[in-house]
């Protein structure tokens, strides 16, 4: 408890060099495996119409509907995770174009 007190109240020290580097570095990663959701016809992996069509093709569908609608948010995708190989595809590319992945903390006014 007291450690994570002192991490809140003085923050943790980021090499700004590397961080600067990181979204880069996201899309050089993520690329590879956007262009294997394209390969299986998934050009968004955010489009909620283009995953109901796949999913829809492959037999899927039902997988993904809760309380009357389609839900292809994470929580729902990890527990689908075994049943289509794009769902860690989707997972993985999601998490590469989160804002909050490689963005950061905003500045501190003490920084200023």
């Amino acid at each position: 408890m007291k450690t994570s007190v002192h991490m809140e109240w003085t923050g943790v020290r980021v090499d700004a060099t590397r961080r600067q580097r990181l979204p880069e570095f996201c899309r050089e990663k993520a690329a590879p495996l956007e262009a294997e959701l394209l390969s299986m016809g998934i050009d968004n992996p955010n489009s909620p119409t283009q995953l109901r069509k796949y999913f829809g093709q492959k037999g899927l569908l039902d997988k993904f509907k809760i309380r009357g609608k389609y839900s292809f948010d994470k929580k729902q995708l990890e527990r689908c995770e075994g049943v289509d190989p794009a769902i860690p595809l989707l997972l993985t590319v999601r998490k590469f174009h989160s804002p909050g992945y490689f963005r950061g903390p905003p500045p501190c006014n003490r920084c200023s």
